[in-house]
């Protein structure tokens, strides 16, 4: 689920996310829910973190200060367990970090993104045709 404000002509921009996804305890290890494998939480390694259960909430503020130039700052916290009566067990994994942004076409909101998430080893660097979510 995908939440988004702005303020002044759309150059300040509060982007919120929250995302789960759940497997069956049959579920092959490689197919289940893992972190960094989608929109997630920015800042660990793609599958690093796996289990049945994988819940994250993350909220970003993007400011386009000048001409297509932007900067964003984000936030998150995310679990992974082996089900909902396991949520206190789960791993607790923090993420945060900032980027810049050139927003390329404002019709269609299209932005080239460099990111650099820090999640609670190490951090990661993104490039995208496209914002996180």
């Amino acid at each position: 689920m995908n939440y988004y404000h702005s303020w002044l002509k759309k150059r300040l921009i509060l982007a919120s996310r929250g995302y789960g996804r759940m497997a069956t305890s049959n579920t092959p290890p490689q197919l289940k829910p893992a972190v960094g494998m989608g929109p997630d939480l920015r800042g660990y390694a793609s599958g690093r973190y796996r289990d049945n259960l994988f819940l994250a909430a993350q909220t970003e503020l993007r400011w386009y200060f000048w001409w297509k130039f932007g900067v964003v700052a984000f936030a998150g916290i995310g679990t992974t367990t082996a089900g909902f009566g396991d949520l206190t067990e789960g791993t607790v994994l923090p993420s945060y970090g900032g980027g810049l942004r050139f927003l390329a076409f404002a019709e269609q909101r299209l932005v080239v993104r460099v990111d650099y998430g820090h999640g609670n080893e190490d951090g990661q660097i993104y490039f995208s045709i496209s914002e996180a979510f």
